[in-house]
């Protein structure tokens, strides 16, 4: 990138940024760009924490949400290939809850196998609002309880709990977004025998040289803590308020939890989360060391579902899209609504972080904000074309 077109490119962002913030659609952000390894562009805008007057910077710490599950799908991966894990293996095989799984008003016992719990199509749901999701909503309701007291679950015992709940529909017939990943983060525990949070330092996080992701933030790192908020509708417009909730069973991140989320409980930085998507860019390897093999790493850019499968999935900013090992995966560009090319994956948060990994290419595209419930597929549709056009 030239030094002309990075003041251009610079300056557009900056004023796409500034104008997102001034309608208070979010406090501070952060925009990466990576190539072949290399860092092309970063930049960071607003606050991290409005009340305590925080800019965001290269190091602060955001919540991945369910950005954490590429992570769960990798260290699965790595289970796999040696021989840990059997992706085709029927879940019961591990945890024996499992082994007889009922759909919603139907009595006849179902198999869940790994690979539905990497493909979404399980038929184990999020607190939703049908009946299914709302059986799931009590589970919820439960976990968020003994939080409140003092007590919490363990990752194992979330696991057996949602075994419990029936599911959305029989597995294997449709793609339904749901807690695949958590229940496949219980297996990897069992698999390993260590806890997840060890299984991903083991594996992943201290060979990439990630020294900034977990499921907690340390005591002295709490004041690198983004701040968590909402949008809210008021008679002047939205402004922004600090989100008090936490969602799935995840506390305020500031302890080590009980419950290690695969599916919605890593934090991380710019820096950690480069590491990782560079490694996926460079087909399983960065800076010599190795996670996944090649061949390994490009099933991530091919759809596993079936067509009846694809065709179910009901997310809009998924058009032109299909799925597997908890990552979306472009088929169809002129279909997408936030642009790339086909085979290019990744996957986004509730609060709002978004990765992109293209290995033709080999770049990665990071950008991340802090407020609950976030979506606007325009603005990445937008930053990606003032990047990569």
């Amino acid at each position: 990138m030239e030094y002309i077109e990075e003041k251009e490119i610079e300056s557009r962002l900056r004023g796409l940024m500034d104008a997102e913030i001034e309608m208070e659609h979010f406090a501070g952000a952060l925009i990466g760009y990576y190539e072949k390894g290399r860092e092309i562009f970063f930049n960071t805008y607003g606050m991290a924490d409005r009340e305590k007057a925080r800019p965001v910077k290269r190091d602060t710490i955001f919540r991945l949400y369910s950005m954490s599950k590429p992570v769960a799908a990798v260290a699965a991966m790595i289970l796999a290939e040696r021989g840990m894990l059997e992706l085709e293996a029927p879940v019961g095989k591990y945890l024996p809850e499992y082994e007889r799984m009922y759909v919603l008003g139907d009595e006849t016992p179902y198999t869940v196998t790994v690979r539905q719990l990497l493909n979404m199509t399980a038929g184990i749901v999020y607190p939703d609002d049908d009946a299914a999701g709302q059986e799931m909503a009590e589970l919820f309701e439960d976990i968020h309880a003994h939080i409140r007291e003092g007590k919490q679950y363990t990752t194992g015992e979330v696991a057996r709990k949602i075994a419990t709940k029936p599911l959305a529909n029989v597995p294997g017939s449709a793609w339904r977004y749901g807690l695949c990943a958590d229940v496949l983060g219980a297996v990897m525990e069992a698999v390993s025998g260590m806890t997840l949070g060890e299984l991903y330092k083991k594996e992943i996080f201290e060979p990439l040289g990630m020294k900034d992701t977990g499921f907690y933030v340390p005591r002295e790192k709490w004041e690198r803590l983004a701040q968590l908020y909402r949008q809210e509708e008021t008679e002047n417009g939205v402004k922004l308020k600090v989100e008090a909730e936490r969602t799935l069973g995840l506390t305020k991140c500031l302890e080590p939890p009980a419950f290690e989320s695969a599916g919605a409980g890593l934090l991380s930085t710019v820096d950690d989360s480069a590491r990782f998507c560079m490694m996926l860019a460079n087909k399983g390897i960065l800076d010599g060391v190795r996670i996944l093999k090649e061949e390994t790493v490009e099933q991530f850019t091919r759809n596993q579902l079936g067509k009846m499968q694809t065709d179910s999935i009901y997310f809009e900013h998924m058009k032109g899209y299909g799925y597997g090992n908890l990552m979306r995966v472009l088929l169809d560009k002129n279909a997408s609504p936030i642009g790339g090319e086909p085979g290019e994956f990744g996957w986004d948060g509730w609060a709002g972080a978004y990765m992109a990994v293209d290995i033709q290419k080999q770049t990665v595209f990071l950008f991340m904000v802090q407020v609950s419930a976030y979506s606007n597929w325009p603005l990445n549709k937008a930053i990606r074309g003032i990047l990569c056009d």
